[in-house]
């Protein structure tokens, strides 16, 4: 018989405090310990910035620039942070713990979503699904508002059980959470599942109850008011500006075909191995589909996608508040797995993170002994200047969680959750392993602090006004937050109106050049970058 405080046991790979321990490697590594990177990540924390730097928290500005792609209950929490811990590390790397709050946030609800809508080893694979999800890896660790909006429906999932016995207390938790939802990220999500959940008191003979109309009432009012609170703020700040942004969010935007074309191709990677699980979920209880733990997030998930494919943008990024329904889904069919498509996940699993992984722990010998010297080459190549320093802390981490996942493969017993446990504990390596090993590398080359440094170094003493031709918004809030460099856009009508032009450009191409009567000042970029070129022009008459 194993102990009680045993991290593994044979009925379940993880016990609650081993869960708390992968999700924190996962998390923590990686989170703070870089700059600015392009382009989710500075946007986010230059709108942070800005709100911390400015005390405006109505009104989302990067750079000086209106932002109203996002409500801001996000970038609130990650100014609290910034402001909070800035004494102790900067101001970027306290504001992004936000993120790592409320993906942390987002484990425990779905966790405990699993746990309601199932039991205890459903709601374990429930966390280690989403934990799982590819594409969640990198976005985890960003400036991301999408990440509120994921705790958010996390925590709405968890009050559904509880509709139909419990219908006052739930309406109340599942409206806060949708009205969280509102003002974190973008609204077809949060619509999306409430819904669905409209829908399950129709289709569901369980929820076709008189509570149930209490449950959506509560609900919708709870929602209804939380997230009305920042445009009536927005509202009574500027007319003008709420009425950019309820166009903004009432227009559809783009190609309807070509982002939905978009969203599923880039989900099959991206939502990987949550849809495949889900698929599967619907498969094996096809005959219990107006079940309301099938039912809702299947049904929100087919909303979310048609959704965010006519009114959100285009990017992966935007997927991230689909995990989930759709990570909820797949725990709920992990236990009807055959053994045969099980041990196929283990074991694509297992060939594809040790061999990843392989990948970051050669190339980071290479980078600190030339050994093999075509590996050091590349990486030389990639970021010519860095110079690698060997660091025991990060070396150490990369240590303990290579043969904690060791461990993992060939000495967890057999469970029902064990694929997706190997699989998620693969994540955690990959990234915990790049986070250590290779982030001095990745950031010598995705910093845009030495490019803002050296662009102040050669501005003028006093110049009150530069203007900008071809700068983008990442770029133009790493600028801002690095070297306190504010461009305006250049006036065509007015060409003199500032002595100075900052044009970003091609390395190899300076088509942008402003023309006679301008002298260049500096002529700067990332290391290794083959994209872009920053030039400083002088006005000389």
């Amino acid at each position: 018989m194993l102990p009680r405080f045993a991290l593994i046991r044979p009925d379940q790979p993880f016990t609650p405090a081993a869960l708390a321990l992968i999700a924190l490697a996962f998390v923590l590594p990686g989170l703070a310990g870089h700059d600015l990177w392009k382009s989710h990540d500075a946007i986010g924390l230059g709108i942070v910035h800005e709100m911390a730097r400015s005390g405006e928290f109505i009104v989302p500005r990067v750079a000086g620039l209106t932002w109203l792609n996002d409500p801001p209950l996000y970038h609130w929490l990650a100014a609290g942070f910034g402001n909070a811990l800035q004494s102790l590390v900067e101001f970027h790397n306290a504001a992004r713990l936000a993120s790592g709050a409320f993906v942390l946030l987002a484990f425990w609800l779905i966790y405990r979503a699993g746990r309601q809508w199932g039991d205890r080893a459903t709601g374990t694979a429930a966390l280690l699904v989403l934990l799982g999800c590819v594409g969640l890896m990198v976005h985890a660790h960003e400036a991301v508002p999408e990440l509120a909006t994921l705790a958010a429906l996390c925590g709405a999932l968890t009050a559904l059980p509880r509709a139909a016995s419990d219908p006052l207390p739930a309406g109340i938790g599942f409206g806060a959470a949708l009205g969280a939802a509102f003002l974190s990220s973008h609204w077809v999500p949060a619509l999306a599942l409430y819904v669905a959940v409209a829908g399950a008191h129709f289709a569901c003979p369980e929820w076709r109850t008189r509570s149930g109309v209490l449950f959506m009432a509560i609900s919708a009012l709870i929602a209804g008011v939380m997230a009305a609170l920042w445009p009536l703020a927005l509202g009574s700040r500027s007319p003008d500006l709420f009425a950019a942004w309820w166009v903004a969010v009432v227009v559809p935007q783009g190609d309807f075909a070509g982002q939905l074309r978009y969203f599923t191709g880039a989900g099959s990677w991206f939502a990987w191995p949550a849809w495949p699980l889900a698929l599967w979920t619907l498969w094996s209880q096809r005959r219990r589909w107006r079940d309301p733990r099938i039912f809702v997030p299947s049904l929100a998930v087919l909303l979310m996608l048609p959704g965010l494919a006519a009114w959100g943008m285009e990017q992966s990024v935007t997927l991230i508040p689909v995990l989930a329904p759709l990570s909820l889904l797949g725990a709920l069919g992990v236990h009807a797995l055959r053994r045969g498509a099980a041990a196929a996940l283990d074991w694509f699993g297992l060939v594809t993170f040790a061999f990843f992984a392989g990948l970051v722990w050669l190339g980071w010998f290479a980078m600190m002994t030339g050994v093999p010297p075509r590996v050091a080459s590349n990486f030389a190549r990639a970021a010519p200047g860095f110079v690698p320093e060997f660091q025991l802390a990060p070396f150490a981490v990369a240590v303990a969680l290579t043969l904690g996942w060791i461990t993992l493969m060939f000495f967890t017993p057999y469970s029902t959750t064990r694929s997706v446990a190997r699989w998620a504990s693969g994540v955690v390596l990959l990234w915990g392993t790049f986070a250590m090993l290779w982030m001095p590398w990745a950031d010598f080359q995705k910093s845009y602090r030495l490019v803002g440094l050296q662009l102040r170094s050669k501005m003028p003493v006093g110049a009150s006004c530069v203007a900008q031709r071809g700068l983008g918004v990442p770029q133009a809030a790493a600028l801002d937050y690095h070297a306190d460099i504010r461009p305006q856009p250049f006036d065509i009508a007015r060409p003199q109106a500032c002595p100075l032009l900052l044009v970003q450009g091609h390395p190899r191409h300076e088509f942008d050049a402003p023309g006679r009567g301008w002298t260049k000042l500096a002529d700067v970029g990332r290391p290794g970058d083959r994209s872009e070129r920053y030039r400083l022009y002088r006005l000389t008459k």
